[in-house]
């Protein structure tokens, strides 16, 4: 009975967590199916970091609840900049491609190298620690609403979750596909890329835990 108590208390970590942030409630505002899912891919998510033996049982579910959300947010919010070039951006890659020597400029300047440096710069944003917790400043984007995503306040949580998590290949490598997939969501999306923050949110919730037991002992 305490054993099951206990297995219940540890769900107030991701709930929490979740509730807490300030990306929740843009969701919530926007959209309540993908509010609703997040919380599912969390509390599956931290479940599977809190116990790394989990049954396959509970990884199948939050791989086709993650596929389902994906395709709730594709292909509506595409970044399509990665393979649309408009005449701006037609224009600045023949502008480049001409201070390069023939025929270099054709092979580092042309559509494909811009859509890749397009890509890189979404996945490094992902990467930003300002851009989930100062709205990107002092690295604000021009022509894109930043936003606040979690208090200043719980980046320790975070820290010591990617601490406690960071050794274990499945979370690695299902952070690096989320954050791939991730990656081609449209910078100006009023969500942000919310693939991730049921995964950021599970970290954070796993640190929320470890500090509240490292008090506790």
């Amino acid at each position: 009975m305490i054993y099951k108590i206990k297995k219940i208390s540890w769900v107030i970590y991701p709930f929490s967590a979740f509730v807490l942030s300030f990306w929740s409630w843009r969701i919530f505002e926007n959209n309540l199916f993908i509010f609703f899912i997040s919380f599912i891919l969390t509390i599956l998510f931290f479940l599977t970091l809190l116990n790394h033996s989990t049954n396959t049982l509970v990884k199948i579910v939050f791989l086709i609840t993650f596929v389902i959300m994906t395709f709730s947010v594709f292909p509506k919010h595409l970044d399509k900049s990665l393979w649309e070039k408009s005449v701006l951006d037609t224009m600045q890659i023949n502008t480049r491609r001409s201070f390069y020597p023939f025929p270099f400029g054709v092979v580092f300047q042309n559509k494909y190298a811009e859509s890749l440096n397009k890509y890189e710069n979404n996945f490094s944003t992902l990467l930003d620690i300002n851009f989930y917790f100062f709205a990107s400043h002092p690295r604000e984007r021009v022509g894109i609403e930043e936003f606040e995503k979690y208090s200043p306040l719980f980046l320790p949580f975070l820290i010591f979750g990617l601490i406690k998590v960071v050794k274990n290949k499945f979370t690695l490598i299902s952070v690096l596909l989320i954050l791939t997939v991730a990656a081609f969501i449209d910078s100006k999306y009023i969500l942000g890329p919310v693939l991730v923050f049921p995964i950021f949110t599970a970290i954070l919730a796993i640190g929320e835990k470890t500090i509240v037991s490292s008090i506790r002992h």
